[in-house]
């Protein structure tokens, strides 16, 4: 579902990259074919470099939550051993 859910973002914002780069060249007095031709290939690059960048934002993220998760895990785990000394004693 992740994976599914990144592709779907990054085509997204690809294809308004290209849209906007179709706009302005078209609006630079380029012809629609050689417009067209450079938004593709803006839509390529763009979604390859959004892919990346989201990739390595979300790569830390996991890691600070994964984080997060083991530092509750152990105070949870200090907590329980501090209640079953008191009960001990």
């Amino acid at each position: 579902m992740y994976q599914d859910l990144m592709k779907r973002l990054v085509v997204t914002c690809g294809l308004l990259v290209a849209v906007v780069c179709f706009i302005v060249n078209l609006m630079g007095g380029n012809d629609v074919l050689y417009a067209a031709f450079m938004a593709v290939c803006v839509m390529f690059a763009a979604s390859t470099v959004i892919m990346v960048a989201f990739q390595a934002v979300a790569q830390v993220l996991f890691k600070h939550l994964d984080e997060r998760r083991r530092a509750q895990r152990m105070v949870a785990e200090s907590e329980f051993t501090q209640v079953q000394s008191k009960h001990q004693q």
